[in-house]
């Protein structure tokens, strides 16, 4: 068993804030430092994400990003590299998370991003689609959540209790009181920094053990509760010995809110914007922030389930999409070629082959992708050619047959009257010389 900090509740928040760095008085005065190695916002391969319907959660911007919120979407994002029990999260984000009674749009009136803790799984990095464990009765793994929640005019701070330890995450119950409403308005559209801390706590007599969870925004304390470990659980009517002072578990992140379906960021504004964001596990007695996982070995290879047309004819086009024929997880831009019987063939256009036959057969055409740091796959496509129809030359419309027509009479005419004027005019010569 871990040996617990020894300190009273009050005492263990004073000693975070006396580790804490330095800041102004004033909110917009404050700032953390986040080296660029250790900010996991900017870095996919230490989390998991899960959308479903409309729903974006990304790296796209370089920054951890989730958009379209609403009641027929779902925005997960887990990070999967580190677990840990005692800890400092930092990350400076736009929590634009406006309910509909502030935007005037139909719907449920809220819209909340929770940050889900203890998530209890062996190895996160093994399980498919973990992210979806930040909703506490999605897989019944996160024991503690804090949910920034926009409802009625109000930006709240909840600390919730899941009962996901007794395999129902649904019941779930605020700490303290049900709403701490924000000092700070965190959703007001602007980016605000914020810290989470929890330490293992021991009351003064040593008779109570727990963990003591603080949230911080921009420098300034706003909400703080005492879990004990043991906790009274409304599954089972009993109190149990819950080690909250222990647990070691993953985190994630779940938005939600009760917009309609089909109503997006793009109507609704409602996002999460997380620019910067890193962990300090203080684990024994560690007290610097994880660095972000390496990148991993890419992998590149063919996509043997590629299958072109039935047969192309010769004279028209024949497009591939490159990147349907090879499987590819890394980053770099790939170059490919294309051969049959080791010449170029075709063209390669913005990452479609292009070829054009003028005869019929069947072509086993060799394709290569290549990789930055020379990683490379090859793919041969058997592709078959027949002849094509020969041209039909496009029917004239009736209006230029009867303007060939109309020519033609006009020029007969001209020379049947020219004949016969000429005809008159030898006759009239000879009856005149008569």
């Amino acid at each position: 068993m871990k040996k617990l900090r020894m300190i009273t509740a009050v005492f263990a928040a004073a000693a975070i804030l006396a580790a804490m760095p330095l800041f102004a008085a004033s909110a917009e005065g404050y700032s953390y430092e986040i080296a660029e190695e250790n900010d996991l916002a900017s870095w996919r391969y230490d989390w998991n994400t899960v959308e479903i319907g409309s729903g974006k959660t990304g790296f796209e911007s370089g920054n951890l990003k989730m958009e379209n919120i609403n009641q027929g979407t779902a925005n997960y994002a887990l990070y999967k590299t580190n677990k840990f029990n005692e800890f400092q999260l930092d990350f400076y984000a736009n929590l634009y998370l406006p309910s509909p009674s502030d935007t005037g749009k139909d719907g449920t009136d809220y819209a909340n991003l929770y940050l889900t803790f203890y998530i209890d799984f062996d190895d996160a990095s093994l399980v498919e689609n973990a992210a979806m464990a930040a909703c506490p009765w999605t897989m019944n793994k996160g024991w503690f959540s804090v949910c920034f929640e926009r409802i009625q005019g109000y930006s709240k701070i909840q600390f919730l209790v899941n009962e996901t330890f007794d395999g129902h995450g649904e019941t779930r119950y605020f700490l303290d009181k049900d709403c701490v409403t924000a000092s700070t308005d965190w959703c007001d559209n602007k980016y605000h920094w914020f810290r989470i801390t929890a330490q293992s706590t021991r009351t003064a007599d040593f008779a109570t053990s727990g963990c003591t969870y603080t949230v911080y925004i921009d420098g300034e304390k706003e909400a703080e509760t005492f879990l004990c470990d043991r906790i009274y659980s409304n599954t089972n009517l009993a109190w149990e010995e819950v080690r909250f002072s222990e647990k070691k578990g993953y985190f994630g992140f779940w938005a939600s809110s009760g917009y309609g379906m089909g109503m997006g960021t793009a109507e609704t504004g409602a996002m999460a914007d997380i620019k910067n964001l890193s962990v300090t596990s203080f684990d024994g007695g560690n007290d610097t922030p994880y660095p972000r996982s390496a990148m991993p070995v890419a992998n590149i290879s063919a996509n043997n389930s590629f299958s072109p047309e039935a047969s192309y004819e010769t004279g028209e086009d024949i497009e591939i999409r490159l990147a349907d024929l090879f499987e590819y997880d890394g980053e770099d831009k790939l170059t490919y070629t294309a051969s049959y019987n080791g010449e170029p063939i075709g063209e390669i256009k913005n990452n479609y082959f292009v070829w054009n036959p003028t005869e019929e057969g069947v072509y086993d055409i060799d394709f290569t992708a290549v990789t930055a740091d020379d990683l490379s796959a090859a793919n041969k496509v058997r592709l078959r050619v027949v002849k094509g129809a020969a041209p039909v030359q496009p029917a004239e419309s009736s209006d230029k047959v009867s303007e060939k027509t109309s020519k033609k009479g006009c020029g007969s005419s001209v020379s049947a009257g020219f004949s016969g004027i000429v005809l008159l005019a030898v006759f009239a010569l000879r009856k005149k010389r008569a």
